[in-house]
């Protein structure tokens, strides 16, 4: 089954884990509070974001076989690119 990762977890993340049939979903979030907020509805939680990023990111990313990017760019870029590649 696949493996959904989410850079962004919101709405287009939910739909699509709504719709589509998913071993595991994980799903990064700014703040601890989301973080926690998706791990009650079964998103295994990441935090990513200006000041903080999961050191578990990089080897979920290489399990990942569907990659949702969902972060707006920023006038300095896309953020998941810059950190990720």
């Amino acid at each position: 089954m696949p493996i959904l990762f989410t850079f962004g977890h919101g709405y287009s993340a939910a739909e699509t884990l709504r719709r589509g049939a998913f071993s595991r979903a994980i799903g990064t979030a700014r703040t601890p509070e989301k973080a926690q907020r998706l791990e009650a509805e079964g998103v295994e939680a990441r935090l990513f974001g200006p000041d903080v990023v999961d050191p578990r990111i990089a080897e979920d990313l290489a399990h990942a076989t569907r990659l949702l990017l969902s972060i707006p760019p920023t006038s300095e870029g896309d953020s998941a690119r810059a950190a990720f590649g």
